[in-house]
């Protein structure tokens, strides 16, 4: 079988990396009457063939000797010989014309030549890119010019696959003036009108010249060639913001590069999981779904995947991600200042990236670990112009489950599965289409009792426009549906089954202006329809006495006017500021009860009832939303910023458990529930040290939330069809310091925090006057005021590294029995206030080892292999508590989740070349 597949892989090989055959076009009548440049300037359009030549030596007057039939090779040597001069053609193609007739080009360079119009040859051998200047501009035009300086923007992206060149240098040779480009691979300087040499220069790219001749403001593009640096070491930052230039506050960014070894529970890759080893971010337990940031509710997070909106991010009830982290290119997490583009959630937005394919050559990667395997398939769909990307993920879990004790449990069956994909081209250097597709499924059997399916969706398609270098338009166009069925046969009498399904359709419009140097202004429109179904209740069989219910849809609509300014005052202050304007509607169909006012919302309050039809406004709230953030710089290595949010949030999860459930169902503000609010207050200190060694940062916050749900002792969502008399409308008050410490590069690396954090919660509604806890305030469920968090990776050598990490945070609150009374014999259990009490506290330490195969540059694959263990130390850490009444006694138990060390290896494969 072996012997196929490899069979099958060089086929492909083949197909992909066929070299292409030398190129020497014949000459015909119509290039007569031309000068040598003119000709040479032709046959390169014509025949898309760079040619290399100084200009100084070649006449511009005399005419061309043409001989119908001969070739490009033999024209160049007819006109070419009487003035010294000989072409040579290398294996790219590429013409080389010199002083030299033995002249050779370097055909182990990896640079890939490109049209040149003056170039400069010393010796036999062209060396690098830097020994001439490869391409040459005129911007504006004569007539426009007047003597005073103009704005040159350049654009620069990479020649193999035309993404953009980020963070590259540009200097020009005349001047010493230096500039670097943006995230979009744009950089912009002023100049006299003249003639100037570009020296552009990037860590992943050969440098390349460029000749630029000025008469007025005006824009060039150019790409520069992909190389491999052979470094002891190479260290590759995803964040392209400064931990003290940028004005961005409480900003976590990674690259799934990063966090490959970080030790994971079976050895899967989370980015999740990753993401809860920053400040300020955590989990309700271990294997929980959703994360709590700043204090804040876990449905008051933001997730999008290249704009796909996902509702449910975990696989088997939150033991792994929904995403496959192989597919992906990196993640931002806004915690603080959000941009003013995003709306609708109070806490943060979690904004992931999908990988793009190659543009250059085919691709396949995958990997095995003890509960999935993964493969993803990249390359050009036309070279250089669109490439795409094929991930998907599938698990064989089963055999855990029969490895666990309790008989029930062994009868279960879990499964799960993801697929992502991304095609992308780019029509020309102001034109770029996106379309990307998401779905992810599972499903799981649990003691043959109940049965779960639940299935993330979605597509998305982007558009990006580019006016010129200052000005570039984002049009975009997302669907994202989250859908469930569940089953549940635990007591014949009450078996039930439900279904749900939630959509979620946006479109957005973003401009990026950026007039001048110190300004950049993103502005535009978006609108998201929301689309609700409950579904029905329905009896699971004929022996279920549930009775059969139809619930409402429910249908709102949420559009948002936005605009956003970062301004570099000067070298000591710059300003970020944001300004959203959202309007969201309630749409009908649907029926709305009116209750007594300043009353309780029971059935027996109801004092009107009003109908709805189709897409009729029921009602709409307008509201405005404000961000600002100020960084003061007094000096080059330390920065001292404050912000500020004001945020409102127009849905909400209906759960009663302490983490996201997939049968949690997400519910609209409607008539009679009112959106949420938040305010957010941050300050912080940012520095550098030992040359930017070492990252430091403090960063304290304050904020409020109004309008918060909570739900009244013994809340059931699942039969009810007036959610607004399950629920208490309340205020949030959470407050924290989040201290780190971060190494980015070195043979040891990684970083240590700390976080203090309070959330605190008051169940008092003021327009009911409706109350939990007696009124008085109380700890959130995912309040852990303590929390720390060290991430340590060691590479000793380019083949092995060591990664280690330890979590520490304080036990989440919890509701206790505090006494046991009897009627008519029966014991009943009196409980404390609401999470009064507290688990122990968390503590776990996790290990991985990464071995790389040899790193030769020429085999058939490279694997690696990852060994890892999960809480290393086997602490039993309390999930939960709960009690049994056991012969007459109430008798206490802890559950923990992995209470052992969780040993897994995980092997990864590339296979092609290494070094691409």
């Amino acid at each position: 079988m072996f012997k196929y597949f490899i069979t099958i892989f060089i086929i492909l090989l083949t197909m992909f990396n066929t070299n292409a055959q030398v190129v020497n076009p014949v000459i015909d009548s119509t290039y007569k009457r031309q000068s040598i440049p003119e000709f040479i300037q032709k046959v390169k359009a014509d025949f898309d063939i760079n040619i290399f030549y100084n200009p100084g030596k070649i006449p511009t007057t005399s005419m061309l000797t043409i001989i119908p039939g001969e070739t490009l090779i033999a024209t160049l040597k007819i006109n070419l010989e009487p003035l010294g001069l000989a072409a040579t053609q290398d294996h790219r193609n590429n013409i080389f014309i010199t002083a030299t007739p033995d002249f050779i080009p370097d055909i182990n360079t990896n640079t890939i030549l490109s049209d040149s119009t003056n170039s400069k040859f010393s010796g036999q051998k062209l060396q690098t890119m830097q020994s001439y200047s490869s391409l040459n501009f005129e911007v504006g035009g004569k007539e426009n010019h007047d003597g005073k300086k103009a704005l040159l923007t350049g654009y620069i992206n990479k020649e193999e696959d035309l993404t953009p060149v980020i963070g590259g240098t540009i200097q020009v040779e005349e001047t010493g003036e230096v500039t670097t480009t943006d995230r979009d691979g744009i950089f912009r300087i002023e100049l006299k009108p003249g003639r100037y040499t570009l020296d552009a220069q990037s860590m992943e790219c050969e440098p390349r010249k460029v000749g630029v001749t000025i008469y007025s403001d005006g824009e060039i593009h150019f790409s520069l060639p992909g190389r491999m640096v052979l470094l002891d070491e190479v260290v590759i930052r995803s964040d392209q913001y400064h931990n003290v230039r940028s004005t961005k506050m409480g900003f976590e960014k990674l690259s799934v590069k990063s966090i490959r070894e970080i030790p994971v529970v079976l050895g899967e890759k989370d980015i999740i999981k990753v993401a809860m080893l920053l400040p300020g971010v955590q989990s309700a337990g271990e294997g929980a779904s959703g994360f709590n940031v700043r204090g804040s509710p876990a449905d008051q997070n933001l997730f999008y995947i290249s704009n796909i909106p996902v509702y449910n991010t975990s696989h088997l009830f939150g033991f792994f991600s929904a995403f496959n982290a192989e597919a992906i290119s990196e993640f931002s997490l806004y915690k603080s200042v959000i941009p003013s583009q995003y709306g609708g959630r109070l806490a943060s937005v979690f904004d992931i990236t999908t990988h793009q394919g190659r543009n250059d050559k085919f691709k396949l990667t995958g990997g095995i670990s003890p509960v999935s395997g993964q493969l993803m398939a990249e390359g050009p769909i036309q070279k250089s112009k669109s490439s795409y990307m094929l991930s998907a993920r599938s698990t064989y879990s089963d055999w855990l489950l029969n490895m666990i004790k309790n008989p029930e449990l062994q009868m279960s069956d879990a499964s799960f599965s993801d697929v992502m994909a991304n095609i992308t081209t780019h029509i020309n250097p102001n034109n770029e289409l996106q379309l990307v597709g998401y779905y992810s499924h599972d499903k799981a059997i649990i003691a043959s009792v109940t049965d779960h399916k639940y299935t993330n969706n979605g597509a998305s398609l982007k558009w990006v426009h580019r006016f010129n270098g200052l000005h570039k338009v984002d049009v975009s166009f997302a669907t994202g549906a989250y859908y469930f069925l569940e089953k549940n046969s635990e007591l014949d009498i009450a078996a039930y089954k439900q279904d749900y399904n939630f959509r979620h359709s946006e479109a957005r419009i973003v401009f990026a202006w950026h007039p001048f140097d110190n300004h950049t202004f993103t502005y535009g429109v978006n609108s998201i329809l929301y689309q609700v179904s409950r579904g029905d209740l329905l009896p699971l069989n004929e022996q279920s006495f549930v009775q059969p219910n139809t619930f409402a849809p429910e249908k709102g609509l949420e559009s948002g006017l936005f605009v956003n300014e970062n301004w570099e005052i000067n070298k000591y202050l710059a300003i970020d500021a944001g300004l959203r304007l959202n309007v969201y509607h309630v749409l009908g169909p649907g029926k709305v009860y009116t209750y007594l006012d300043n009353m309780p919302r029971e059935i027996f309050t109801i004092n009107d009832t009003m109908q709805f039809s189709n897409n009729e406004v029921i009602k709409h709230y307008t509201a405005p939303d404000y961000r600002i953030g100020i960084k003061f710089q007094p000096t080059k290595n330390i920065s001292i910023k404050a912000g500020y949010n004001r945020l409102h949030q127009y849905l909400f999860l209906m759960s009663n458990t302490i983490a996201i459930a997939p049968t949690a169902m997400w519910k609209l503000c409607d008539y009679n529930i009112r959106p949420m609010t938040g305010d957010q207050y941050s300050l912080g200190v940012y520095t550098n040290l030992f040359h930017d060694a070492l990252e430091f940062s403090v960063e304290g916050y304050y904020k409020t939330s109004a309008n918060v749900v909570e739900y009244e002792d013994g809340a059931s969502f699942y039969n009810t069809t007036i959610p607004e008399t399950e629920i208490i409308q309340g205020t949030l008050e959470s407050k924290g310091l989040e201290v780190m410490l971060k190494k980015p590069a070195g043979k040891v690396s990684g970083w240590i925090n700390y976080t203090y954090s309070s959330a605190t919660i008051n169940g008092t509604d003021p327009y009911t006057g409706e109350f939990i806890n007696f009124g008085s305030p109380y700890p959130a469920n995912y309040d852990k005021p303590h929390a720390l968090n060290l991430v340590v990776n060691y590479k000793p050598n380019r083949r092995v590294r060591i990664s280690g990490n330890i979590v520490y945070n304080t036990g989440r609150p919890i509701t206790l029995p505090t006494s046991v009374y009897y009627i008519n014999g029966q014991p009943i259990l009196n409980y404390s206030n609401r999470n009064e009490y507290r688990l122990p506290d968390y503590f776990r330490a996790d290990m991985s080892v990464t071995i790389e195969g040899n790193l030769l540059s020429k085999k058939l694959a490279h694997g690696t292999f990852i060994f890892s263990i999960y809480n290393i130390t086997g602490r039993k850490n309390a999930y939960s508590v709960y009690y049994k009444s056991q012969e007459g006694k109430i008798q206490g138990y802890k559950m923990s989740v992995f209470g052992s060390p969780i040993p897994s290896l995980t092997y990864n494969f590339k296979l092609g070349n290494y070094a691409n």
